[in-house]
């Protein structure tokens, strides 16, 4: 190697080395910071109103005097109340209410499964059984009070789980052939 290449080896060497010697160490990757997501935007608060819901009164029923039925307060959606006062009524009583000796006659039924108010007339279909058991007082009476306390309801047609009612199309209200005493 001539002397100059010795220099020029030298002098690579020396860059080298300075270069090494004189890089700054690498910087710490930065910590992760967490952010969180954004709150899902939320819905406006429904709008409520109260609403009576009816039961049967036991102790009224056995001294036989009246009203039979009862009226307790529920809070439901102003949209759908009609509908929100059915849901109640199947609830039944609070603990409270049923202390008082109000109960929830249900004459088989288990729910409803439509509901519309067209022209002064509620329909309501029940699901489940559908029995007056000889009774005078059934899920027709505490339907019947339950809807007829909004003004857009003049009558109430109860139907059977297979969408049966005693009168359909005729004026007042009307019960299917199972509630009848």
């Amino acid at each position: 190697m001539s002397m100059k290449q010795n220099g020029l080896a030298l002098a690579l060497i020396a860059m080298t080395s300075a270069a090494c010697a004189h890089s700054p160490a690498p910087e710490p990757a930065p910590e992760a910071v967490y952010v969180a997501p954004a709150p899902a935007p939320t819905a406006a608060p429904e709008e409520t109103m109260l609403a009576r819901v009816y039961f049967l009164s036991e102790a009224n029923l056995q001294a036989g005097v009246d009203p039979l039925l009862l009226s307790v307060d529920r809070v439901v959606s102003k949209v759908t109340p009609a509908r929100g006062v059915l849901d109640a009524m199947f609830q039944g009583p609070t603990d409270a209410e049923y202390a008082q000796g109000l109960v929830f006659v249900s004459s088989g039924a288990t729910g409803f499964q439509r509901l519309r108010v067209e022209n002064g007339v509620a329909h309501v279909e029940l699901t489940g059984g559908c029995s007056s058991a000889g009774s005078s007082v059934t899920i027709a009476n505490l339907i019947t009070a339950t809807l007829k306390q909004f003004p857009s309801v003049m009558h109430v047609r109860i139907y059977d789980a297979n969408g049966q009612t005693q009168n359909p199309n005729g004026p007042g209200d009307s019960i299917p052939a199972c509630l009848m005493p």
